[in-house]
């Protein structure tokens, strides 16, 4: 990260995230560029009140700038031997200055005007939303408005709009101040011409805006002078008052609904309303609250300061990625996740220290005593709704988004609302009768967060060391596989996540893909012994040694140990028989996200690779590294909110990015955001990355002239991150809409008529996903076909586990993992020579994988780590023992035994008679 990446986040990115909320917000409900951006210019207006408050001071005369600067920089003198004395005086300075007073005003106001400045123009000059948009006389909000052509030459015309009004501003009221104060305003408004001239119209219109706020204000300070401040403030309020009801009235009952006309109303007058209710708060109840702030509100506001930036910028991003860091790291794009928990911290400072900070300075005394109270109602509220609301929100991905929509019952909500009431009262009782209490209560706080951030950050440390090596290790890996032409070749392809009740309706769908799979038995009637990869991907490998219920009971034996003994058992016993064995990512082995191939080290026969991200653009990697940078705090506010907010932040999972939302980004990897279960915007990278890596199979397969047997292994997720395709070919897109080939409801048929209506986006999504798949791998049969190593090839397609899907009549229990697609994988094999495309409803289990693999070149195989005989189950009826666990995570879930989950029993040999399954309980 660079300084000027640090700067950017410190200055720049704090004011350009609430530019992006507010734009996002209000789109979503105006649906037009233009008034929104008027609409943003008058709330940053109503924003820089304290700074307009202090340029109506120096407007007045009341306040030289330049002036106080010196007084201030003189505050301080030197005595020849280097003891600090008063200016003036001579003698020792004993005492300093109020803190409040170090830091003068008049360098915030440049500080604020420049930052504002900056954030706009980056906001603005990268918003794809505006482009095309037009906006009354302007064509387009997105570029020059070239609204004037002198001699046949195009000439801007909007800049000089904000640039008259502040040129009036200044000659009206500017006579209060000295001649050398007005020419420096004049040369400031001249620049302001000169930056916003070639700036897009969006940008112009915005500070065209916040010019006319500030022309207003300052009107009615030069009115208050003449006039008097307290009468005009009277009749200003009643006439706010009448013009907003009349708006209200008007924008309720007018016969244009949802029209931007009425919303633009109702925002205007809601946020009058409020700005007055504001204002009235001057009443007895509240008079501690407006009285002058003391040195302990000051104190007590930093200090709130300090801990939502600890809280936001390093607890909540450090918690998230302690979970799993090597997930969030890209092999071929290399960066570390502690750069992401750096990006936050540095957001949340300079969002809750340097701007509050700011505002804070610039607001009168009685607005300090409020913010001061409003910082520890927040971060006290803050601290309650992140460690006790929304806390079980299921899976979180590598790029912030939850897999299931987060949501909350109406009931919570409420609950968490009364909570946040009840504590913001019992705190404001407390705090009028002894502030002094939270000084100290703070302090504390902030030194428990600050210890906690500290055990986080070294605990991700210590997963990450020697991650260097891994990546320098998978970099050098990126191989080509070789299957022979002559010799026999076994290849196990495991599906992530793939659901075998999918296939007979895809099969219907793309007849074609019968005939691709020629001499695939597909084995629909298939359980697994577990829902998530940890406890069900073992018996895949290692057959039925290692399923749950066998791996506890080797409870003297760490689980990795037997995690990895699974994984090395096929590439060892097809070693041993003089076979070529490639693997290629091996999930979690040594209980890594990123594998860790070094458990092959031990043999050097076998050749292991992670291949699935070099045929990804980098530049695509660095697009998702942005959005993180930005995400992470976006996502800490996300989980401090009130229930209520959350979805306002939340947003899909895109966190109010407006192009994203709007589905205007261009050629962005990250998170699909679905409009519709027809359509959709984005592409998701973790899926790209895998759908990529099969669409290439052909390209780094090796076909051999040899009579050499060969054995791969290869793990792919693209079923695992579904999303939405562009039908009728299913291919991913930046833009999806299926309108056209979609009907309502949504249905597939298969060929003995069962239909299939995929009602929900999961159902589309992992629809979609499995269909593209099974495409992709068709491509890579062709290749095989037309290579002539398909009849002398093994091929076994099998995943570790389904999903729940919540189709009717699936379910055996109210639970959602309680869902009988859970446990039933895809499970396809052909066999050397074979032809014809067939389904068998014989009952199977994925441990079964093993001996099929093996059947007829490895005679008596034997698990070299156990000694055992690697056959099917002896047992001819037996109880199959189902193990479901919350904590998929195998940097927690790994002690000996799995920690306590579901179990479950599978009677009899039908896995879709919810009656055949039993609960056994929770242990």
């Amino acid at each position: 990260m660079t300084i000027w990446n640090c700067l950017f986040r410190l200055f720049i990115q704090p004011p350009e995230l609430l530019f992006e909320f507010l734009f996002s917000f209000l789109y979503r409900h105006m649906n037009e560029p233009g008034p929104v951006i008027v609409l943003l210019g008058i709330l940053t207006g109503i924003l820089f009140l304290p700074l307009f408050r202090r340029l109506d001071e120096q407007l007045s005369g009341d306040l030289d700038p330049w002036k106080k600067l010196r007084a201030w920089a003189g505050q301080i003198t030197k005595k020849p031997g280097g003891e600090e004395t008063s200016a003036g005086s001579g003698k020792p300075r004993r005492n300093r200055r109020p803190r409040q007073e170090y830091i003068p005003a008049e360098i915030i106001i440049p500080f604020v005007l420049i930052s504002f400045f900056t954030a706009s123009y980056h906001f603005f000059t990268d918003l794809q939303t505006l482009a095309g948009e037009p906006f009354g006389p302007i064509r387009d909000l997105g570029t020059e408005d070239l609204l004037l052509h002198i001699a046949g030459i195009p000439v801007n015309f909007l800049p000089f709009i904000p640039a008259a009004i502040l040129f009036i501003s200044i000659a009206v009221f500017g006579s209060r101040t000295t001649r050398k104060s007005r020419i420096r305003m004049y040369l400031i408004n001249l620049i302001f011409v000169i930056l916003l001239y070639r700036c897009p119209s969006g940008l112009v219109l915005f500070w065209t805006t916040v010019s006319l706020c500030f022309l207003f204000r300052t009107f009615r300070y030069f009115l208050g002078s003449v006039y008097g401040h307290n009468n005009l403030l009277r009749y200003a309020e009643a006439g706010m008052i009448i013009a907003a009801l009349a708006l209200l009235n008007y924008g309720l009952f007018s016969h244009d609904p949802g029209s931007i006309k009425k919303t633009g109303l109702l925002t205007a007058a809601i946020i009058v309303l409020l700005l007055l209710l504001l204002h009235t708060l001057r009443i007895r109840p509240f008079r501690a609250v407006l009285s002058s702030a003391s040195k302990e509100d000051d104190r007590l506001f930093l200090l709130g300061c300090i801990f939502m930036t600890i809280l936001t910028g390093i607890i909540i991003p450090s918690a998230v990625i302690r979970s799993s860091p090597e997930d969030f790291i890209y092999i071929s794009a290399y960066y570390s996740p502690l750069w992401y928990i750096l990006s936050a911290l540095l957001t949340a400072a300079g969002t809750f220290i340097i701007w509050f900070g700011a505002f804070h300075k610039l607001s009168s005394s009685p607005a300090r005593k409020i913010m001061s109270l409003g910082m520890l109602l927040l971060s006290l509220c803050s601290a309650v709704n992140y460690l006790n609301f929304g806390t079980n929100r299921g899976t979180l991905s590598n790029q912030l988004v939850y897999e299931v929509y987060p949501s909350d019952p109406i009931q919570k909500v409420l609950i968490n609302t009364a909570v946040l009431i009840e504590i913001s009262a019992l705190v404001y009782c407390v705090w009028k009768k002894k502030a002094d209490l939270f000084n100290d209560a703070f302090v504390m706080l902030c030194l428990a967060a600050s210890v906690m951030s500290v055990i986080n950050t070294v605990n991700i440390t210590k997963q990450l060391s020697g991650i260097d090596d891994k990546i320098k290790t998978a970099l050098q890996s990126r191989q080509s596989i070789r299957l022979s032409k002559d010799g026999k070749n076994v290849v196990i392809l495991m599906m992530d996540r793939a659901i075998g009740y999918f296939v007979p309706y895809i099969m219907a769908e793309k007849p074609e893909l019968q005939q691709k799979f020629d001499g695939f038995t597909f084995y629909s009637n298939t359980m697994s012994y577990g829902a998530t990869t940890n406890s069900a991907l073992p018996a895949l490998f290692g057959g039925y040694e290692y399923t749950p219920a066998e791996i506890n009971k080797r409870d003297k034996e760490p689980l990795v140990k037997k995690h990895n003994e699974s994984l090395l058992m096929l590439p060892v016993l097809f070693t041993e028989n003089g076979y070529e064995a490639t693997v290629i990512e091996p999930s979690h082995a040594n209980y890594q996200w990123i594998p860790d191939l070094s458990i092959y080290d031990d043999y050097p026969d076998i050749k292991a690779y992670l291949m699935s991200a070099f045929y990804t653009q980098p530049n695509i990697y660095q697009a998702s590294i942005d959005t993180l940078n930005r995400n992470f705090f976006c996502f800490s506010l996300y989980k401090t909110a009130p229930l209520a907010l959350q979805p306002i932040l939340y947003t899909g999972g895109l966190y109010n990015d407006p192009d994203l939302l709007n589905g205007r980004a261009v050629n962005t990897l990250g998170t699909q955001q679905l409009k519709s279960p027809v359509s959709a915007t984005g592409l998701t990278l973790t899926f790209y990355q895998n759908y990529d890596f099969l669409m290439n199979l052909p390209v780094f397969t090796v076909i051999d002239e040899s009579e050499g047997n060969t054995f791969l292994e290869i793990v792919n997720k693209t079923t695992h991150d579904p999303i939405l395709l562009q039908m009728p070919d299913y291919e991913p897109s930046y833009e999806v809409n299926n309108e056209e080939y979609e009907d309502q409801p949504i249905t597939r048929r298969a060929a003995d008529g069962s239909v299939l209506e995929l009602g929900t986006t999961k159902q589309i999504t992992h629809y979609h996903a499995n269909m593209v798949s099974f495409l992709a791998l068709a491509h890579w049969m062709d290749h095989l076909r037309e290579n002539g190593v398909y009849d002398n090839t093994r091929i076994i397609i099998a995943a570790d586990h389904g999903f729940p899907m919540g189709f009717p009549g699936q379910q055996f229990g109210p639970a959602e993992f309680e869902d009988i697609l859970s446990y039933n994988p895809v499970l396809m094999v052909k066999d050397f020579g074979s032809s014809g495309f067939q389904i068998n409803d014989r009952f199977m289990t994925n441990a079964e994988v093993p001996t099929i693999a093996m059947e007829g070149l490895i005679d008596s195989p034997e698990n070299p780590y156990t000694g055992m005989p690697v056959v099917n189950d002896p047992v001819e009826d037996p109880v199959h023992e189902i193990y479901h666990t919350r904590n998929f995570n195998v940097t927690t879930n790994n002690g000996n035994v799995f920690q306590p989950g579901d179990w479950f029993a599978l009677h009899g040999k039908n896995i879709f008679d919810p009656e055949s399954w039993e609960l056994l309980g929770f242990y």
